[in-house]
């Protein structure tokens, strides 16, 4: 394989903090709170791991935190699977381990319902296994977070390894932010009788300042700040720069000593099984044109997003040999699209220089950018579609019944 386009930090700040930072209880709902002062009364929660010296020998501790939205549902369905081989390897892998992650960010909202007693307990044998019994560790949550907090108890659960290694996944920012978008209106699943909101257009939704709040808060260039103020060794990992798929190049470049899984995973890359797994995504555009025409009252009462959504893919790609993009399109403006473009080339640029003077980089990076701009970055304009006559006496010509034979 050629080198990889990894970046590695030094160590900067200081190393672990050797102190209690949780101080909780259990009530009766077996759930674990936080507790604001010290009670001498109160029961401690144990540590994720007991105090224990620094091994004599290299014991690896891969830790794989995301972000969302850049391929984490592939690389954790294969550690799933291969769970065998890095076992084979010495490694305890977990993927997605989102359970330490639940527990580590005590100030999340959803820390108290997520992170029970039952669950604690199952992360201390978990942790308490691979401790014992495996040489290293490799585990993987998009769910680890952004607050300090959570980082610091990250460090102190990995104590027993002495090469901790956080892995950040980049995936080129025009791409990610538009999947952003998509999944934070993913409504298919609500009933068309219970309403739900039309949900913006993304050229409605991507305005500057949006653009601006997920560059400076969501996106690696600020997790790789955030784990450098804690951890040694940070490491980005590039999908776009891979040899032979996303989970054998992975295995291969980033996990050390794991031969095993990276043999068996470039294996089946050869024999065409990448392990790629895709999110299913839903039809934006098809399903707000579902959700216009119910508030315009044209449907018949029983339909739903998914028999529509199956009626306008019939009309419009089987009979009419169209897409979503020959229809009328509203897409981002110009100038917050400059914007993303400009972010996303100054991001691969600082992370990756070598890659980004390549074919591969910067010259392809625009290329797929001129493409999004009008596609991805554009939506059915519903309120201009439903000013078409047409459309509309499809809608209401549309029954229960013919939906369910298409």
């Amino acid at each position: 394989l050629r080198p990889r386009t990894l970046l590695i930090t030094g160590a900067i700040g200081t190393f672990f903090i050797p102190a209690i930072i949780l101080l909780v209880k259990y009530n009766n709902s077996t759930t674990i709170h936080r507790s604001l002062q010290y009670n001498p009364q109160q029961q401690l929660l144990p540590p994720l791991l007991p105090e224990s010296t620094p091994p004599l020998t290299s014991r690896h501790a891969v830790v794989h935190v995301g972000p969302p939205k850049t391929a984490t549902t592939s690389l954790q369905s294969a550690m799933t699977r291969d769970t065998s081989l890095f076992a084979q390897d010495g490694y305890f892998a977990r993927g997605p381990f989102h359970e330490l992650a639940f527990c580590l960010n005590t100030e999340s909202d959803h820390y108290e319902t997520r992170c029970t007693q039952d669950v604690h307990s199952m992360i201390e044998n978990q942790l308490a296994e691979a401790q014992n019994s495996y040489k290293h560790l490799f585990i993987s949550s998009e769910g680890f977070g952004d607050l300090e907090e959570a980082r610091i108890n990250l460090a102190r659960a990995l104590r027993p390894w002495n090469d901790v290694t956080i892995i950040i996944t980049y995936r080129r920012f025009f791409q990610w932010i538009a999947s952003k978008y998509n999944t934070f209106f993913q409504m298919k699943k609500k009933p068309l009788h219970r309403g739900g909101k039309l949900f913006p257009s993304i050229a409605k939704y991507m305005t500057r300042e949006q653009v601006m709040q997920y560059y400076n808060h969501r996106y690696v260039n600020f997790f790789y700040e955030f784990y450098r103020e804690q951890f040694e060794n940070v490491k980005l990992f590039n999908v776009h720069d891979v040899d032979i798929g996303y989970v054998p190049d992975f295995y291969c470049n980033i996990i050390p000593d794991a031969t095993n899984a990276c043999n068996n995973a470039k294996r089946r890359a050869r024999e065409g099984n990448t392990g790629r797994v895709k999110n299913q995504s839903s039809d934006y555009d098809y399903e707000r044109m579902a959700r216009m025409a119910h508030r315009r009252g044209l449907l018949e009462e029983g339909m739903t997003v998914a028999m529509v959504i199956n009626n306008i893919r019939q009309r419009l790609e089987v009979e009419m040999g169209l897409s979503q993009y020959d229809l009328p399109q509203e897409c981002v403006d110009n100038e917050t699209l400059d914007l993303i473009l400009l972010l996303s080339l100054e991001v691969e640029k600082r992370f990756f220089p070598v890659f980004f003077a390549s074919p591969d980089g910067e010259i392809e990076l625009r290329a797929a950018f001129e493409k999004a701009k009008q596609t991805t970055f554009c939506n059915v304009d519903v309120e201009t579609l439903f000013m078409d006559d047409e459309w509309k006496f499809f809608f209401r010509s549309m029954r229960t019944i013919d939906s369910q034979r298409v």
